[in-house]
Formats: C-alpha cells, structure tokens, sequence
C-alpha cells in the first residue's frame, strides 16, 4: 500500500514539473514548441543539439514550420528545402560562393537563406551569376525550385505560393585583388530593367560579401521582406 502511494506521488510530481503531458514531446525551436515524436517528458529539449542528433526528425520539424509560414533560423542548417540539382553550373546550398553573396544580402537587412536564391558558375568559373526572385511589391520570394520541391514533398498547398513578377539577376567576377558584383532588377514580363547596382570589394569570401552588399544597396531596394514558402 505505502509503495503504491509513493508511486502516485512520484507520477504526480512529474507530472507538475514537466508541465502539460501533450507538450512531453515537443522541442523548444525559436520559442515555438514544435512536436517531433520524441521520446522524452518536459519541452526543454534544445532544438538544433537534438537535430543535429536525430536526423530522422528533422523533415517533421521543418514541415511543421513551412506550415505556419516560415523556417525558424535554428533549423535553417536542417531543412534541405533546395536540393541544390537545377543544373550541373549551380553551386549546392552549402558553398562558399553561395554562402558569402547571402551574407552581402544579409549586410542590407534583406535575410535570405539558401532556398532564396540560384548560383551558377559560368565560363570556366571565372564569373558567377545569381538569381532572386521578387513578388509584385519587391519583395523576396523562395526560388523556383525550392517551391518546386516543397510542392512535390507536400509540403506547400496547391495555390500556396505567389508567382514572381521580377527577377533580381547579379554576377560576381574576380579580378586580380579586386570583386566586382553587378546587379539588376528586371520586370518579367516587360523586360524593363527597373533598378541597376554596382558594388567593389576584396577577394575572398568577405570581399565577395562585400562587393555584393554594396552593389544591392545601390539598387535602393524598397522591401527587405522575405516571403515564405506558404502565403497567408
């Protein structure tokens, strides 16, 4: 009797300190809490140590947040949301090339990730073009295979993402000690060239972020806002 009574005051106890049992399973993800199944009592898991772990979560994760609209920054490094295969010329979402122009992009407060934008090396290597896509208002839009891919995944409703209406084209080319990025705003379906940029850095990647955050705030881009893969 007495062990039957201890046994119900220690499940009593776990269940107040671990708080409501539905959330027993959940991870704590950009202060979302975010169900992945897990096998553990209490929400204080931290969600990219836990990741980083179990791999077999990670697409449960990342659904649950192209869900509601975004991809939490802590599991941006998780979710293969491009495959980075649109051509045998275009650099994988991991690159270096990739990962310094994104930070040019960042420098203007525009926070793009790998599934924003398309890189591909032309003429031997010796310069790289990029391409982002932007709604009606300028804003940026996830690339056209990243929604190609979600939608093949179910991960994006049918009518859930909004066609582009302009396209943001840059090239990166290296000279001696010098990167120079060139960028242009071009409507779809005039071809009108509505915005040009220009910017210089050092060689490397930092000079590359540089070159490129220079030549996309010359534009004067009225809207930093990234869009989502889901549309409200």
């Amino acid at each position: 009797m007495k062990r039957n009574f201890l046994l119900l005051i220690f499940i009593v106890t776990l269940t107040l300190c671990s708080g409501n049992i539905s959330r027993a399973q959940e991870l704590v993800c950009c202060g979302h809490l975010v169900s992945v199944h897990g096998d553990w009592f209490g929400a204080d898991r931290r969600c990219a140590g836990y990741l980083q772990d179990h791999p077999e979560k990670r697409e449960m994760a990342c659904k649950w947040f192209l869900e509601h609209n975004n991809v939490c920054e802590e599991l941006k490094p998780y979710c293969k949301l491009c495959s980075g295969t649109d051509g045998e010329d275009t650099y994988p979402p991991d690159d270096p090339v990739v990962q310094s122009i994104i930070a040019g992009f960042h420098a203007q407060g525009i926070m793009i990730g790998p599934e924003y934008i398309l890189v591909q090396s032309r003429h031997n290597g010796t310069v790289d073009r990029f391409v982002v896509r932007l709604d009606a208002n300028g804003c940026v839009l996830p690339d056209g295979q990243c929604v190609i891919e979600a939608g093949e995944s179910g991960y994006l409703p049918e009518g859930k993402q909004e066609g582009a209406f302009r396209h943001l084209y840059g090239s990166v080319v290296t000279l001696g000690k010098r990167t120079r990025v060139m960028t242009r705003i071009v409507n779809i379906e005039t071809g009108v060239i509505m915005a040009n940029g220009k910017g210089d850095g050092g060689v490397g990647a930092s000079g590359m972020s540089e070159a490129t955050a220079n030549a996309v705030g010359n534009m004067g881009m009225t809207c930093k806002d990234v869009r989502g893969l889901i549309l409200d």
